[in-house]
């Protein structure tokens, strides 16, 4: 008859469970030190016996034991409490949460933690790893050896892939050798390496990583091969070797630190010594001569500091050796089109109603080589945000600045600027009402061989008035049961004197506050419903918004002609846009400006988005400029299989005729593999030429990805 047995630590005979030399591949499972957790266990077997001559207890037939979430089973288990030797037989099945081994037999010495497993079969549920071996010894605390084994990612008794080795050592938190490595796809080998060595690390360790290799018609053959430095718990860098047979031989640094959880940063640089022959291609190509030399290189710095929650500093410097570099080296969009750099360094403190931020600011000018290019070196503004005054409808602000203007070649100077402002609130159940009265003081003194001082004063007036207008309709539809359209006009009267401003310095926008006398009106328009769907009280979806506006100005009706073709246009374009969300997998959007004068759209922008459960999307925009852009930009991905992916994506200037870039990808998944295979086609606008790419990774679920 079968027997259950249930004890406090028959400690020898349970410690197999805790101290398998198998279960120590797995973090999850244990390491060799980690100690048993003396919970209460049972046993259960057809047999329990203790031979006293022997000193040896046995568990026969059916043996189960089971301590928390940990199972084991077997035919027959033994210790021998003298020697501390341990043995199990016979269909071994050891479980722990949701990891799994399974072995023929292993035998185990408690005491020096050293033992074998034979024809064992672990996997481990979070990683999904399988590993296998003929033989598995647990040589010491942390050492083992593996007889003929394999590794894979892959479920199924066939894996797509998977590594083997005729014998491997690893030593964790060390390295692991491995003789007669082969990887094979299916049953198929396509790599052998009589031996090799790689880390067999728990923690960040320093050593090679993947490299990457591909090739493109600009650079020829590449082959990136970067190497890990763990500098510290809390630093580290990567060293990369950057090989473009084409163009040259590249140095990449990147270095990151983190001080503290609120503390962080890291530094990149990147170094290229081109070629003369591909130096020479390019300006044959342009037909004039590069402006860059042929050391090609970029410095990147970003560090974030918060000493408290009140105070934080950020940095973001950027150089690089020439206008061109992000042109040639950008490997997005929003990079190779950048017109400037900059970089900052921004310090801000804030109290409970008043905020401190100080920035300094370099700009660099990527179209033109400028001397004249203004720094803000730095800008300090100290601020106020908006009070009551007293219990009255009365609210206050302020903004005060103080600039340091700098450029190598033109004038410089300081300015500071005040501008504080009062504000009623007039509310009622019909309308709102909001007066703003603003008065600003601005002083200069400018950087010339006798120091002089200018200044202006000036203030402006603004008047708002609104109302809202809502109804809620009943649809009682299977899930939109409401609908809220609601109706917003506004006016705003802004007045602002005339000034005279011509003696002033020029610096920027703030020097010239033009006289205004205008007012503006619109319309707003939305439509929300309330969905259900399921349990819960629903949410609250955006159907639609439509928002009209235009401007008056009072000053252009006044204005005398100047000739008998002259007219006067007082009103602006109208402004419109226009959002419509019908449900989550479409949207619409908008905007445009249309000139009642010329009966014609200065600019207008659609952008259409589709995508369904399964997974497709298409995204489509046109964007329209009057005589000066007009592109077509769509971006398509279509859901294959579950499985496969494929992405277009492609920008077409109609204002040009030709297309700026075009970018084919189809992406492979399964459940251990992947393979992404992309094509990419631009145009080189000032060469007239076009560059094309191609890149493959391939990516192996608990390995990563390689390929280029």
């Amino acid at each position: 008859m079968k027997r259950c047995y249930t004890v406090f630590i028959p400690i020898l005979v349970i410690s197999i469970l805790f101290s398998c030399p198998g279960y120590s591949l797995s973090e999850g499972i244990m390491s060799g030190d980690q100690e048993i957790v003396k919970e209460p266990i049972e046993i259960t077997a057809d047999r329990l016996a203790f031979d006293r001559k022997k000193n040896i207890y046995s568990t026969q037939g059916n043996v189960e034991i089971v301590q928390g979430k940990r199972i084991i089973t077997a035919d027959t288990i033994k210790v021998n409490i003298e020697t501390n030797d341990a043995e199990a037989d016979g269909s071994i099945t050891l479980i722990d949460g949701q990891d799994l081994l399974k072995c023929d037999r292993m035998e185990f010495n408690l005491e020096s933690q050293r033992g074998t497993i034979h024809n064992g079969r672990l996997f481990f549920k979070e990683e999904n790893f399988y590993i296998a071996g003929e033989k598995i010894e647990k040589l010491g605390k942390d050492t083992y050896r593996i007889i003929d084994g394999s590794f894979t990612s892959c479920d199924g008794p066939s894996p797509p892939w998977r590594f083997t080795g005729k014998e491997v050592n690893v030593t964790m938190d060390g390295y692991a050798t491995v003789k007669h490595a082969a990887f094979y796809l299916k049953d198929i080998p396509v790599l052998y390496l009589p031996y090799m060595i790689y880390p067999a690390k728990t923690k960040r360790q320093t050593g090679f990583l993947i490299p990457h290799i591909g090739y493109s018609n600009e650079g020829g053959g590449e082959i990136n091969l970067p190497f890990f430095w763990a500098i510290s718990k809390n630093k580290d860098a990567t060293f990369s070797l950057d090989y473009r047979g084409k163009r040259g031989i590249g140095e990449e640094l990147e270095y990151r630190h983190v001080f503290s959880r609120n503390s962080s940063g890291n530094l990149y640089l990147f170094h290229m010594n081109e070629k003369d022959s591909y130096r020479d291609m390019r300006e044959e190509r342009k037909g004039e001569k590069l402006i860059s030399d042929p050391d090609r290189w970029i410095l990147k710095y970003r560090h974030e500091h918060l000493f408290d929650p009140s105070f934080s500093a950020k940095v973001d410097v950027t150089d690089i050796s020439d206008r061109d570099f992000y042109r040639d080296f950008g490997e997005i969009v929003d990079d190779r089109s950048k017109e400037k750099l900059e970089s900052t360094v921004f310090l801000a403190k804030n109290w409970q109603r008043l905020n401190l931020n100080s920035e300094f600011r370099y700009t660099e000018d990527l179209e033109k080589d400028d001397n004249t290019t203004l720094q803000t070196l730095p800008r300090v503004e100290f601020a106020g945000v908006q009070q009551r005054i007293s219990s009255l409808p009365l609210f206050y602000n302020f903004t005060s600045t103080f600039d340091n203007f700098w450029r190598e070649e033109g004038q410089t100077g300081q300015r500071i600027d005040v501008y504080p402002k009062i504000l009623y609130t007039f509310h009622t159940d019909y309308f709102a009402l909001e007066p703003e009265f603003g008065a600003r003081e601005t002083v200069y003194k400018l950087d010339e061989e006798e120091d002089r001082f200018y200044n202006r004063e000036i203030y402006d007036f603004n008047l708002g008035l609104s109302t809202a207008v809502q109804k809620i309709f009943d649809i009682d539809g299977k899930r939109v049961k409401k609908v809220k359209h609601s109706i917003k006009p506004e006016l705003v009267y802004t007045f602002i004197p005339k000034v005279d401003q011509e003696d002033l310095p020029d610096f920027d926008s703030v020097d010239r506050i033009d006289r205004n006398n205008s007012i503006t009106y619109s319309l707003t328009n939305d439509l929300i419903g309330k969905i259900f769907g399921g349990t819960g009280n629903g949410y609250y979806h955006d159907f639609a918004r439509l928002k009209l506006s235009q401007s008056y100005d009072f000053i252009e009706a006044r204005r005398g002609l100047t000739s008998s073709s002259d007219s006067r246009r007082p009103l602006s374009a109208i402004s419109g846009e226009l959002d419509i969300y019908p449900n989550q997998h479409i949207s619409l959007e908008l905007d445009g400006k249309y000139d009642t004068y010329e009966r014609r759209f200065t600019t207008y922008n659609i952008l259409i988005g589709l995508k369904d459960e399964r997974g497709d999307s298409l995204d489509f925009e046109y964007r329209n400029t009057k005589d000066e852009l007009e592109d077509i930009n769509t971006k398509l991905g279509v859901k294959i299989l579950d499985s496969l992916d494929l992405k277009i994506e492609n920008r077409y200037s109609v204002f040009n005729d030709l297309s700026l870039e075009t970018t084919l990808g189809i992406e492979y998944m399964s459940q251990c593999w992947g393979v992404m295979v992309t094509y990419s086609d631009r145009a080189i606008e000032e060469e007239d030429r076009r560059e094309q790419k191609y890149m493959v990774i391939f990516t192996l679920a608990g390995l990563g990805e390689f390929g280029r």
